[in-house]
């Protein structure tokens, strides 16, 4: 989401708090989500792009620190939270284009913007040198336009008279 920072204080108006979810990252963990999406070909070797971005979340993201806010959020707040929750991870999905992987890792606020560049670059540097993964993005089929079915004037935004 997005962030208004005012100095120490953070404003939010009444109406956002009653229409949208806020996080409050002065209590609790002190750790936001960092996150990075990549939508990778349906032909690419989606199994070892998933490896590797695994690796770079290891190097990346400190794993006893997330172990340790869930310590301290499930101590001080009597919370049963699963102890891998924090835990650096790449889920799989579809989309129209090919299969998304996304590389999740807890930061502390501070470091959020830097770990989550450097996330997107390792991944994108790793990509840019592996033959067998490519980057999907949207595509379009064109026809031509002499064989197309001509358009009713009222979609071609003619005047008929």
């Amino acid at each position: 989401g997005s962030w208004l920072l005012n100095g120490p204080l953070v404003h939010v108006p009444h109406a956002r708090v009653l229409s949208e979810n806020v996080a409050n990252t002065s209590t609790g963990l002190g750790m936001v989500p960092c996150s990075v999406s990549l939508t990778l070909t349906y032909g690419s070797d989606w199994r070892e792009a998933k490896r590797a971005i695994e690796r770079i979340l290891t190097r990346l993201f400190d794993a006893d620190v997330s172990a340790q806010a869930v310590r301290r959020l499930s101590t001080s707040h009597g919370l049963a939270l699963p102890s891998d929750g924090l835990l650096p991870s790449v889920t799989v999905d579809l989309a129209d284009s090919g299969v998304v992987l996304t590389a999740r890792g807890y930061a502390r606020m501070a470091e959020h913007r830097e770990l989550r560049s450097r996330l997107a670059m390792d991944a994108l540097s790793w990509i840019e040198g592996e033959s067998a993964v490519d980057l999907a993005y949207p595509t379009i089929a064109l026809s031509d336009a002499s064989s197309a079915p001509s358009l009713p004037a009222f979609a071609r935004h003619e005047v008929v008279e």
